[in-house]
């Protein structure tokens, strides 16, 4: 078994927001090669999880569709994938009635792959996924993006 070194803190406060049961949307970032990817997996080993992560492509949509088809055991939703991030976003708070913790691991590539990617998100997390009982974790490793997506889209949330 490897040792985790200097990252109880961290996963702790992410232990914490778990027990917390309401809404959360958590964003890590910080350069590459540095844990980030190693924390979350630690933290995912205890918990009910979606690891979603993403590739510099087109088809993250229907990556993302065939990975919760299968998570959730959906037949309908294999052959029938997503075709915008309204119904992703809507298909996932009407999952989140139990605890989900829902990670999105190099946002940056939906992000730039989808313009329109950031202020769908914003606009369900104040409408309807801060109403259930999701944990979304969004991470990212382009700190500029991540810094800069903080400061216009998600500081005030």
């Amino acid at each position: 078994m490897s040792k985790f070194i200097y990252r109880e803190r961290e996963v702790e406060f992410l232990r914490d927001r778990y027990s917390s049961g309401t809404a959360e949307l958590i964003i890590l970032y910080g350069r590459r090669r540095i844990g980030k990817t190693y924390l979350l997996q630690r933290f995912l080993s205890e918990v009910k999880e979606l690891y979603l992560l993403a590739e510099e492509s087109e088809t993250i949509l229907e990556d993302f569709s065939e990975k919760m088809a299968d998570y959730f055991g959906d037949p309908v939703l294999k052959v029938n994938p997503f075709q915008n991030w309204r119904a992703f976003f809507t298909y996932l708070a009407e999952k989140s009635g139990e605890r989900l913790v829902v990670v999105i691991d190099e946002v940056r590539y939906v992000a730039k792959a989808h313009k329109d990617f950031l202020s769908v998100l914003q606009k369900y997390w104040n409408t309807s996924l801060s109403e259930t009982k999701i944990m979304l974790i969004l991470c990212g490793s382009l700190v500029s993006f991540m810094e800069r997506f903080l400061r216009v889209g998600f500081g005030r949330l």
